[in-house]
């Protein structure tokens, strides 16, 4: 894929309300889990897994 497809695909995601949307909720969810104290990272961790979750 050169720069130019993937400058086009940015501008693509840019303008997608849907992705936006999605990406405002997982933004959301990140900063929510960032502000828990470490008993409740870990009630959520087991409840919904860590996979993936580097925070």
């Amino acid at each position: 894929m050169n720069s130019n497809n993937i400058s086009n695909q940015v501008v693509i995601f840019a303008e997608d309300k849907l992705y936006q949307k999605r990406k405002d909720i997982v933004e959301t969810i990140e900063e929510i889990y960032a502000s828990l104290d470490q008993d409740l990272k870990t009630i959520v961790d087991m409840r919904y897994g860590d996979a993936g979750m580097n925070y």
